[in-house]
């Protein structure tokens, strides 16, 4: 399972079509582009649209807060356990 992070503070929930992973393809549908994993230190991953600022996405509250130091736009993929890039 994983959470997606709406910019207007909605968020889903959201699950691999196939297998415990998700696709490229998918990911890269939810944000709405070419995909940027955001560096943490948490037991998570945070994934984001790599233009989504050259593309004036709206600002992320809730996944600003949770990338500590980060100004994300878009949505914001929260990826945990198994579904975690690798």
């Amino acid at each position: 399972m994983a959470k997606i992070l709406h910019p207007d503070g909605t968020h889903e929930i959201v699950h691999p079509k196939e297998g415990k992973r998700f696709s490229l393809t998918e990911l890269q549908g939810y944000v709405g582009g070419l995909i940027e994993l955001v560096p943490q230190k948490e037991d998570y991953d945070v994934v984001v649209n790599e233009e989504g600022l050259c593309q004036n996405m709206e600002y992320n509250q809730q996944g600003s807060a949770l990338a500590t130091g980060h100004h994300l736009v878009g949505n914001v993929i929260i990826l945990e356990g198994e579904e975690r890039l690798q």
